[in-house]
This record gives structure tokens, C-alpha cells and sequence, in this order.
């Protein structure tokens, strides 16, 4: 599904249901249920579980229903556009423009942006961008799937995301993965540090952690990528949270 465009997916799934199958009709009309039902599981480690089941499911949905052409019919995969989302998406914005969407989302006044609230301006970003980094849960594909994961992770009252810098990197004539063609798109790079707690059972306290997170953007200017990295390896990130020094 990357050769779509993306303004594809902002519509509905409209009312051509009579050419889908019984069987795609009834994955229509519950996957988005039971995808709700999946994000709402408390404990991480299940919730992450049932949704990788529900995408392949949708994934093998979707094989099926190509076959007759009909794939508009079911709308964005339930991981990918956040429930409720209407905002329409901002194509071709300048590199300046996206910064200041970003900076806004991280919130600097009160250092409580996306990474500990799971908000952000949704416009700047492809339904199905893909979230990559160290964490073992990551990669992770759509904004929906993401955005869930990140509000439950930190506690917003104990937790801090501070940006430290962020800047564009201008990049010459790449080969951008859905269009097989060379575009002009800069980069854009946020420093950050992150401490607080950890939303599980016992209350674990992150000690700080610094990092960087790249923002790719493919040919309509929305980002497609979100790429983090740590300045710690994952097992020193990981010991320091569970068995902290004295």
C-alpha cells in the first residue's frame, strides 16, 4: 500500500460495501472494534500482542479483497489513522512550516509533548509513517498504533521529554521508496532528554536518557519516517531503568 497516495486514505470506506464479500463485510465492519478493544488493554506487552494479530489479520484481508479491486471500499487499516481523526492532511508545506509543527508538538514550556502525552498535530504525518528506534516494540507502523503506545507509557505528571535542538539537514536527490523517484527533501533532526516514570505495574523510574529522533518526508512533504536513536546501547537503557544503581 505505500504506491498510494496518501490522501487516499482520508476518506471513508463510503457505502460500495455491496461489493465486498460476507466475509470482508463482517472484517469491515468489526476490526475497527476489536482493534479499539486491543488498544485498550492495559498491560503494554498484551496490547502490542493483540494488535500485531489484528494487523495480520487486515493484512490477509486485504490480500483477499485486491483481488476484485474493492480495496478503497475498507478505508485505512485500523492501526494507521487515529480514531476520531479528521484533520485534513497539510501537503507540501515548507521545511520551515513542519518545524514549527513539530516544535509545537513537543511542547517546550512545559516539556510535556508527544513523547510522554501521545499528542501531535497529525496533518504533518503519512496514517501509516513508521516509527522505528532501539526500543524492542518499535518498529512500529501507523500513527494510531504509535500514538496509543506513547500515551501509555510515561506518567504525564512525573515525566519530562525536554528538546534540546532541532534543525533541518538539507539532502540532495535521494530515491524516495513509493515513487522510485529523485526528490529534494530535507531532513529535519530533534536532540532531546527524556526522564520520568514508567507506566507498569511497580512504577520504574527512567533515569535520563538522551537521544535524537529524523524526520523523513516524502514527496507530498508529509513525514513517512520517524527514526529514533539513543545515546546508550538498549541493554544499558534497560538495566539502568530495572536495576538502578545506588
Amino acid at each position: 500500500f505505500e504506491r498510494k497516495a496518501p490522501s487516499l486514505w482520508a476518506n471513508s470506506a463510503g457505502d460500495g460495501s455491496a461489493s465486498l464479500s460476507p466475509l470482508e463485510l463482517w472484517c469491515v465492519s468489526h476490526l475497527e472494534s476489536l482493534y479499539a478493544q486491543a488498544l485498550s488493554i492495559r498491560c503494554p506487552f498484551w496490547k502490542r500482542r493483540a494488535a500485531d494479530i489484528l494487523d495480520g489479520l487486515d493484512e490477509l484481508m486485504r490480500f483477499l479483497v485486491i483481488r476484485h479491486k474493492s480495496l478503497p471500499l475498507v478505508g485505512p487499516p485500523a492501526g494507521w489513522r487515529c480514531h476520531g481523526d479528521d484533520l485534513p492532511k497539510s501537503f507540501h508545506l515548507t521545511t520551515k512550516q513542519v518545524l514549527d509543527v513539530i516544535h509545537s508538538d513537543w511542547k517546550v514550556e512545559t516539556s510535556k509533548g508527544y513523547y510522554i502525552t501521545g499528542r501531535l498535530n497529525t496533518s504533518i504525518y503519512r496514517d501509516d509513517c513508521l516509527f522505528d528506534g532501539p526500543d524492542p516494540d518499535q518498529p512500529v507502523r501507523g500513527l494510531r498504533k504509535y500514538l496509543n503506545a506513547a500515551s501509555q507509557l510515561f506518567d504525564p505528571v512525573q515525566s519530562r521529554a525536554e528538546l534540546l535542538s532541532l534543525h533541518s539537514v538539507e539532502t540532495r536527490n535521494h530515491t524516495h521508496r513509493s515513487t522510485a523517484k529523485n526528490v529534494n527533501q530535507d531532513i529535519i533532526v530533534a536532540a532531546w532528554k527524556i526522564n520520568g516514570t514508567l507506566r507498569l505495574p511497580w512504577r520504574p523510574s527512567l533515569p535520563e536518557l538522551t537521544g535524537t529522533t529524523t524526520y523523513h518526508r516524502d514527496d507530498y512533504g508529509l513525514i513517512y519516517k520517524h527514526v529514533e536513536t539513543w545515546d546508550v546501547s538498549v541493554l544499558e537503557a534497560f538495566s539502568r531503568t530495572f536495576w538502578p544503581g545506588p
